[in-house]
């Protein structure tokens, strides 16, 4: 019988293909845990989508798929959306702190290295230091105003950071 040396190749390509599937499919189960005290899920990749719903410090999600630095998720309500990784843990501890919901917050937790982290929001922050908020304000209305599909051509076009100024 003659010998088709085609054959070894095509159980390596299917070989290689089942195992893709495989980790494909695992990448998908994977939960995530929100880090920041809230995770806001959206309709698209990135602030100018509309909100779907939000997922407090600790709540666990499913991770539907990635793309980039973006997650779609799955909240324990059942409603799907998107959000960036650094939003969420691998785990419900993450670098030794414990992400489940902790019990009061207060203007003395409000350091610029918590802000910075995103460990409290900026109008609270601002609050917490005796800031105007007229820049801040200004800020959201004109985030406002931009739509999602816009701010993806922003993204894709690269025009951010110091070397497209």
């Amino acid at each position: 019988m003659p010998r088709n040396d085609r054959t070894p190749n095509r159980w390596l390509l299917t070989a290689a293909a089942a195992t893709a599937l495989g980790v494909t499919a695992a990448a998908f189960a994977e939960d995530v845990f929100v880090k920041t005290p809230t995770a806001t899920l959206r309709s698209g990749k990135g602030g100018a989508y509309s909100e779907i719903t939000r997922a407090p410090r600790g709540q666990m999600l499913k991770v539907v798929t990635r793309e980039g630095g973006y997650l779609k998720v799955r909240a324990a309500d059942g409603k799907e959306g998107w959000l960036h990784q650094n939003n969420v843990a691998s785990s419900a501890t993450s670098g030794g702190v414990d992400l489940r919901p902790v019990a009061g917050k207060g203007a003395d937790a409000a350091t610029d290295a918590a802000a910075g982290k995103g460990g409290i929001e900026s109008t609270e922050w601002a609050n917490a230091n005796n800031m105007n908020q007229a820049g801040l304000n200004r800020m959201r209305e004109l985030r406002a105003q931009v739509t999602g599909p816009e701010w993806e051509q922003f993204m894709k076009e690269g025009n951010v950071g110091p070397a497209n100024r």
